[in-house]
């Protein structure tokens, strides 16, 4: 991970592990622009766009967040540490999500 994008995306992982979410590399195929990272815990799924401190959006990126916010998706930008850090503290005040005992899914 030499890029500083890259940095940041590493670090998103690594902090996702420690808290007990599950992270994924999210890839649409023939689809550009969709945010890095896949984020799930607590009860809520949150894609994340990872970007080096003096990184920006490219405009497809731009589109594409702003239809998936449209349609409700939480969709959020990290560029730096920092921002990953405020994005887990913003996370770990959300209620810890308890599956029904309807839920066959393991």
């Amino acid at each position: 991970m030499g890029k500083p994008e890259h940095k940041v995306e590493g670090y998103l992982c690594d902090k996702a592990e420690a808290y007990g979410f599950l992270h994924y590399k999210f890839t649409s195929p023939g689809r550009r622009g969709v945010p890095d990272q896949l984020l799930i815990g607590r009860g809520h799924t949150v894609f994340i766009e990872t970007k080096a401190p003096e990184g920006r959006l490219s405009e497809i990126q731009k589109r594409v967040i702003r239809k998936m916010r449209r349609k409700g998706a939480d969709v959020r930008c990290c560029y730096t540490r920092e921002a990953v850090d405020a994005f887990f503290e913003e996370a770990l005040t959300w209620p810890e999500y308890i599956p029904s005992e309807t839920d066959t899914a393991t």
